[in-house]
């Protein structure tokens, strides 16, 4: 029995080994579902909404307006903080929902 050597384990080989248990725990987390939850708790600690703020939204559709971008001003919608539902530029304008959207030529614009 003296004369046998225990074998070695590589330190290399045991960071592959834990490095492989991580990534088949991350995977068996992503096809549980639990990153969904994950994700919602991250957004609830950072706030974030998929709603734009309104100071951008406003700065957006003007924009759209001076340019005369009929289909992003007249038909394409937006999900505002502080606002129910999706809307158009021009129905935020309209409502006066958002302060701060100017587009003088609103009327010709849509039609």
């Amino acid at each position: 029995m003296k004369g046998k050597k225990a074998q070695e384990i590589n330190i290399i080989t045991i960071i592959i080994i834990i490095l492989a248990l991580l990534v088949l725990i991350i995977v068996a987390a992503a096809f549980s579902g639990g990153f969904g939850q994950l994700w919602a708790k991250i957004g609830e600690v950072l706030k974030i909404s998929g709603a734009t703020t309104q100071d951008i939204i406003a700065q957006t559709c003007s924009s759209h307006c001076a340019v005369g971008n009929k289909v992003a001003f007249c038909q394409n919608t937006y999900e505002v903080e502080g606002v129910t539902g999706k809307n158009t530029c021009r129905q935020l304008q309209l409502m006066n929902l958002i302060p701060g959207i100017t587009c003088p030529n609103a009327a010709e614009l849509c039609g």
